[in-house]
């Protein structure tokens, strides 16, 4: 007799490294966080983000 197969659905994880920009992006990313995750751990930004990655 086999055991039955047991499945876990997560329907609303957590994000747990989430960093707001401003402007355009912040009203991108919160709308988007927001209707995937249930919860997020927001980071701040010491610095403004450096365009060449460096």
């Amino acid at each position: 007799m086999t055991a039955p197969s047991q499945v876990l659905k997560i329907r609303r994880p957590d994000d747990w490294h989430v960093h707001l920009r401003d402007g355009d992006m912040l009203k991108t990313v919160v709308p988007y966080t927001s209707e995937i995750y249930g919860r997020a751990i927001v980071l701040p930004h010491l610095a403004s983000p450096s365009p060449t990655g460096e």
